[in-house]
């Protein structure tokens, strides 16, 4: 049925130390530059996060009687017309408000 003997040998491809030696730095440098990506993009994230956590202190000028109340906020509860300080109070701004923000 089947016959065995001198079978063709089947294509081998013989690795060369020079082929070999370009292959792993080939692959040692796809590793560094993804390590290098992955720590640019948790520094990213880590001052990211840094910033947004900062407490400042936002005053809100009333326009008529020009009195200024001052408040504790991170710097990420501030949105274009609501502040959350840091007790958690919600303050909604009027579009006659001032707000100044200080470190």
């Amino acid at each position: 049925m089947f016959k065995r003997g001198n079978a063709a040998p089947t294509s081998t491809k013989q690795v060369t130390t020079q082929s070999l030696g370009q292959l792993m730095l080939r692959r040692y440098i796809f590793t560094a530059v993804m390590i290098l990506f992955l720590l640019i993009g948790l520094t990213a994230f880590g001052w990211n996060w840094y910033d947004n956590n900062k407490v400042v202190q936002v005053s809100i000028i009333n326009p008529i009687t020009d009195v200024a109340e001052v408040y504790q906020v991170r710097k990420k509860d501030i949105l274009a017309d609501q502040i959350t300080t840091i007790d958690g109070i919600q303050i909604r701004l009027s579009s006659e408000e001032r707000i100044m923000i200080a470190k």
